[in-house]
């Protein structure tokens, strides 16, 4: 809590000294900066013991240490999505599996890409909760958003009838609902194949056609 214990010191003279407006501005300054209340943060800036007693009771916070190295962080990701981007509790029972067949292809290679032993320990020594807990920033980084192949046109506003919850329904087979889906994922960029889907009204049923783009 180095942070909170210097800010204090800074701000405590101009806290005594200020203005009501420029202490209420100082206050709310410090209370963003450390995370304090308010009713907490004017005690510790008006303390008279302040640099002795207080700061070191602010900074006797103890940080339990990571238990997993950077490094191995780092290469659980890779692994991660050399495997296929599974979820952890499909990934940790098949971890060793694919170490192995990752280090005999040499996708892994001991001190290479910082990879090594010890490395390798750690990554099997991961919990499944564990394992999603450290690809969550990246999973949420890579997940799709908002992307469509298709965009909205007056012709086809006015060409097309679109149907109502209140609207009759069809009674005999030939009157179809189209879609296409596109097989991109997260990149509109390249080649992907789209599919497009037919669905007869009535008998539920109807013919799929895939093309490459």
């Amino acid at each position: 809590m180095s942070t909170r214990v210097e800010v204090t010191k800074r701000l405590r003279t101009d806290y005594r000294t200020g203005s009501k407006a420029e202490k209420s501005a100082i206050l709310d300054q410090f209370c963003v900066s450390t995370g304090m209340g308010r009713s907490t943060a004017r005690r510790y800036l008006t303390s008279k013991t302040i640099g002795v007693k207080d700061v070191v009771r602010i900074d006797r916070r103890k940080h339990k240490p990571t238990k997993y190295s950077a490094n191995a962080k780092k290469q659980l990701i890779r692994v991660w999505r050399l495997m296929g981007m599974p979820s952890g509790k499909y990934m940790k029972p098949v971890m060793q599996d694919w170490l192995d067949a990752l280090e005999t292809h040499q996708e892994l290679a001991f001190g290479r890409s910082g990879y090594n032993p010890g490395v390798r320990v750690q990554l099997l020594a991961m919990s499944a909760a564990t394992i999603d807990r450290y690809l969550k920033a990246e999973r949420d980084r890579l997940a799709v958003k908002g992307i469509s192949t298709t965009k909205p046109g007056a012709l086809l506003r006015t060409s097309i009838t679109v149907r109502k919850a209140g609207d009759e329904v069809e009674d005999e087979p030939g009157f179809f609902q189209t879609d296409t889906v596109a097989h991109c994922g997260p990149t509109l960029k390249g080649e992907f194949v789209r599919t497009l889907t037919m669905t007869d009204v009535v008998t539920g049923v109807g013919p799929t056609r895939r093309f490459t783009q």
